[in-house]
């Protein structure tokens, strides 16, 4: 004999309830320390920021010769690879520290260009 879906489903809800309403019997409430407060009511006193007091300019240079060049290298770049995708390997890679270095340096080039 198979047993009704009703039946099962019906317990399975009765202890889900029980559960819950057991898991809010167990919480103890606490006040919040002593900083939290006072942070609360220092921030409660200075309200929200404004959106249109925001400043509205940015001082990002853009350079637009600055990115001509960075395209035409990687341009460059890409039509040496799809002319031929073997011609530099692992054996022609410089070591990791120089490589790093040269990374970085070109990095903070970039970053003072614009």
């Amino acid at each position: 004999m198979r047993p009704r879906p009703a039946p099962i489903a019906a317990a399975l809800a009765l202890c889900w309830v029980g559960a819950c309403a057991g898991a809010d019997a167990d919480r103890t409430e606490t006040a919040p320390p002593e900083w939290f407060a006072t942070r609360s009511a220092e921030l409660d006193s200075e309200g929200f920021p404004e959106l249109a007091r925001a400043p509205a300019t940015t001082r990002a240079k853009l350079d637009p010769e600055h990115w001509d060049r960075v395209q035409a290298d990687l341009a460059a770049a890409e039509a040496a690879m799809r002319a031929d995708p073997r011609s530099t390997g692992p054996s022609d890679a410089p070591d990791a520290v120089a490589f790093e270095q040269d990374a970085r340096a070109a990095i903070d080039a970039t970053r003072e260009s614009h």
